[in-house]
């Protein structure tokens, strides 16, 4: 560290064990630091050798057992190399004998982090709070920001906030909360936590004053407080386990510090409502009120039902109701033994009139992920439960159970049109101008950059917006600032997309397929992974000769050795073959061979660059009964027209090379061809 305001230069005993240097000589002179009042015992002097990019310098340092940093170069080092700081381009300049060496510099110290200790043993009555003096390796600051330690609070059994504190002569003061019904003590050099540089946008942390260490009765905590206390280190806590994979120190530090600056949006420790203009309605037209009985409950699912409901009234998600609509509820078993339960609001999504907007489809969504490298993404805690409903239409959502009716405050799951408010709503919040960097799933948000830079102002930018509204993000489900990130049962990064490992793990599992329903089911599972899979219709072939049977004639099922060797074939495949789609260079022109058969069409989209061929899309499909009729000519037409309509919004203005095997398609889009069918598709292909 270079400060202009020390006098001398000076090295911690720490530092200098790490070196190799000539022997110390004795000195028994005191130093005073800057803060006019901290002393600092010199310990010897050394001699040594520094070198900056190619300049040497001899220089002689105080020895002293601690410092805020390992080296200190004061104004006399400055003046004998002739040091010149640039404030502007964040760099110093040192004479040398061939010219000046210029060398950047952080203004900032954010990667500094020291322990923070009690200096004495304490003993802190039940219920009351204690200042308590503590000890850093650090003589003196303004003001450092304090992160206690979540283990030692669970272990001990207090409680500390977040704080702003400021330091003096290596030590100060902070309040400790003893929650408990029996005194708490806390022997000598327990560690409390750790300080840190302090951001300047945080203001709402009390900064304590230095004082003697005191107890007070009077200074009695309300049960909410400790609440708060606890909530806001966990949420901490929280927060620094989702950069534990950032390995550069400063980076990790700036995202750490934007999402400290919004907290609140990670604190779940209280139910919210999110403030927006658009609430959700349930336009039924002239429709008479529809009313339902209750289904029948054991005693056990009305007491779970009911402990559920007081839950929601305590978190102001449902309010008692007189309404005259009514609807029953369906309980649903979680994983963990809880419950959820569900309104079955069927009757009522009859009469509701559809809310038609645009929900976005996964493939163009995926599309505008290419070429990123940083990936945020930020899942709602209880998205619907986070909308509030129109005053009017609140009556409509009332449930009815035997113990009683109920209406919702929120948006409950189930009714007709939440999809739509919910992706109109965080459209409207976050779209406009921001969709290079920002895209929206329901209640997944997904925030993607180029650069480490530009991501840091994006997760900025739409962390305040959605602090602005109160919205609330679950950070078990979040992910911040990584390479590689799973989004919409796809694995993504800057180069390729592949599918999600559990989902295939799911299907390699399989056992053998006994009846109708369980192999309708592994055709809509294996159809998933289209895309990925070349000549997939072929492989598919067996399994849609058994899966075309109606209800009433599935006890013509038969499960033979051709189906199950086409069941194996895609475990195989599953398995071995390495599933991934790379994402286009729009740079190039794209590729697309295809070839059609008696039994499907198919093509392949790539590109041929100079780091070699891309491979970006896989099309596959089994011929239907009308259009197993068609001639040769008629299939590979097919073949080119379906891959090109699919894949329209992928391949955009970008020049398309097709090939096929088929000679007389060879020039079809600029000759006369006496087909209607043929034309029909290639005067559709002209128009995209």
């Amino acid at each position: 560290m270079i400060d202009t305001g020390a006098s001398h230069l000076f090295i911690t005993q720490r530092a200098l064990s790490t070196l190799y240097h000539s022997a110390v000589s004795s000195c028994s002179r005191i130093a005073q630091l800057g803060d006019g009042h901290t002393q600092l015992k010199i310990l010897g002097e050394v001699q040594l050798l520094l070198k900056f990019d190619q300049v040497f310098t001899s220089l002689k340092a105080f020895v002293v057992k601690t410092l805020n940093t390992d080296f200190l170069l004061g104004d006399n080092w400055c003046n004998h190399n002739a040091v010149q700081i640039d404030y502007e381009k964040n760099q110093v300049s040192i004479r040398s004998p061939t010219g000046r060496v210029f060398i950047p510099y952080d203004k900032f110290i954010d990667h500094l982090t020291l322990d923070v200790k009690l200096v004495d043993s304490v003993k802190i009555p039940p219920r009351e709070a204690a200042t308590v003096q503590a000890k850093i390796e650090l003589s003196s600051a303004d003001t450092v920001y304090f992160h206690p330690d979540l283990t030692t609070q669970v272990e001990k059994s207090i409680l500390l906030s977040p704080s702003l504190l400021n330091i003096k002569n290596y030590t100060t003061y902070l309040e400790i909360y003893n929650p408990d019904d029996y005194t708490r003590h806390l022997p000598m050099n327990t560690f409390l936590g750790r300080i840190t540089h302090a951001p300047h946008h945080i203001q709402s942390f009390p900064l304590f004053e230095s004082s003697d260490c005191t107890l007070s009765s009077a200074r009695q905590h309300h049960f909410i407080n400790t609440l708060d206390l606890t909530s806001c280190a966990t949420t901490t806590e929280t927060i620094d386990k989702l950069l534990d994979h950032i390995t550069n120190l400063q980076d990790k530090n700036e995202i750490q510090r934007i999402l400290q600056q919004h907290i609140q949006v990670f604190d779940v420790s209280k139910v919210t409502q999110a403030h927006t203009p658009i609430q959700h309605t349930i336009n039924t037209g002239d429709s008479l009120p529809i009313s339902s009985r209750p289904y029948p409950r054991t005693i056990q699912q009305r007491r779970e039902l009911q402990d559920e409901i007081q839950k929601m009234i305590q978190h102001n998600q449902i309010r008692p109701s007189t309404s005259p609509w009514s609807s029953p509820v369906i309980i649903h078993k979680k994983p963990d033994g809880g419950i959820r339960f569900l309104g079955d609001y069927r009757k009522l999504n009859a009469v509701t009139k559809k809310d038609s907007f645009p929900q976005p489809t996964t493939e163009e969504l995926l599309h505008r992920l290419g070429g990123q490298q940083f990936y945020t993404k930020l899942d709602l805690k209880s998205g619907y439960f986070q909308l509030p409903i129109h005053e009017a239409d609140k009556e409509k959502t009332a449930f009815i159970t035997q113990d009683g009716l109920w209406e919702f405050n929120v948006l409950p799951q189930g009714v007709m049109n939440g999809p739509s408010t919910f992706q109109r709503t965080m459209h409207n919040l976050l779209g406009y101008g921001r969709w290079d960097y920002v895209l929206v799933y329901l209640d997944d948000i997904l925030i993607f950059s180029r650069t480490f830079d530009e991501h840091k102002k994006h997760l900025h930018e739409i962390l305040s917006i959605l602090a602005n509204a109160n919205f609330q993000v679950n950070p078990a489900k979040c992910s911040i600032a990584v390479r590689e990130i799973e989004f919409l049962s796809h694995t993504i990064n800057e180069n390729f997309i592949k599918p999600n490992g559990e989902k295939i793990k799911a299907i390699r599992e399989l056992p053998a397929l006994k009846t109708l329903k369980e192999a309708n089911e592994f055709l809509g599972k294996i159809n998933w992974y289209r895309k990925f899979i070349p000549d997939f219709a072929r492989v598919a072939a067996p399994l849609h000769k058994v899966t075309n049977k109606t209800k009433n004639h599935r006890h013509q099922f038969s499960w033979r050795p051709e189906q199950q060797n086409a069941f194996d074939e895609f475990k195989r495949i599953l398995t071995t073959h390495p599933l991934f789609l790379e994402y286009p260079d729009l740079s190039t022109p794209f590729i697309l061979t295809t070839d059609a058969s008696d039994v499907g069409i198919g093509g392949i989209l790539r590109q041929d660059t100079a780091n070699g061929t891309k491979i970006n899309y896989f099309k596959s499909r089994v011929l239907n009964d009308i259009e197993r009729k068609y001639d040769t000519f008629e299939k590979e037409a097919l073949a080119i027209y379906l891959c090109l309509t699919e894949r329209r919004s992928y391949i955009g203005d970008s020049s398309v090379i097709v090939e096929t095997d088929h000679k007389p398609l060879e020039n079809f889009h600029t000759k006369q061809i006496n087909n209607k069918r043929v034309m029909n598709w290639l005067f559709k292909l002209q128009d995209m």
